[in-house]
């Protein structure tokens, strides 16, 4: 038997377990539009809520939220962020559509790009504080991959775009922050 028939072959033979945990039944419930016929219990597994209250747990995101007063805008957040939005699946995207020829189209996409501003800088920040090297350049990477040593402590350096964010975006939400996260991100980037 060949290689490809083999391969073939193994993955016929898989079993999948038809007992789903309450995390799978959450998710297959978004992904089928089905969230609102889910036992609250489940249900919950979706909310933003939950997400936050797990964030939170963490010393690094209390101590963030705490020394830049972040937690007001961090409830203002969770409450925004609401069941709805994050519980029934795609099916949200098509109840916000905007017609082109809307009057009012130009305050519709600066309030979308605000609000999105502030939630991405929020989770850039919770990123920077709990798993920094998700933000690394890939300098060290493509210098491998060449055959070529890379330049000492590339490791340490973020991504270009991440640093244009957070120059552009970070210090308007919260002058102060880009400061605190160059000095407490756990694995010294280099947030310059």
């Amino acid at each position: 038997m060949d290689v490809a028939n083999k391969r073939t072959n193994s993955i016929l033979d898989l079993k999948f377990d038809s007992i789903l945990t309450e995390n799978e039944k959450a998710v297959e419930a978004w992904l089928g539009n089905t969230v609102s016929e889910l036992p609250n219990k489940i249900k919950m597994k979706l909310s933003f809520e939950n997400y936050m209250k797990y964030l939170k747990q963490n010393e690094d995101i209390t101590k963030t939220l705490e020394n830049y007063n972040l937690e007001h805008y961090w409830e203002t957040l969770r409450s925004r962020l609401n069941d709805y939005v994050h519980n029934n699946g795609i099916q949200f995207t098509s109840h916000n559509l905007i017609k082109e020829y809307n009057q009012n189209l130009d305050i519709y996409l600066k309030n979308i790009n605000i609000r999105t501003s502030y939630i991405i800088t929020l989770f850039l920040v919770l990123i920077i504080m709990t798993e920094a090297p998700l933000i690394a350049s890939t300098d060290m990477i493509d210098h491998l991959e060449c055959g070529l040593t890379p330049p000492e402590d590339c490791q340490y350096e973020i991504a270009p775009f991440i640093q244009n964010y957070i120059d552009k975006k970070v210090v308007v939400f919260h002058p102060e922050l880009k400061q605190f996260l160059r000095d407490n991100n756990k694995y010294d980037m280099r947030i310059r």
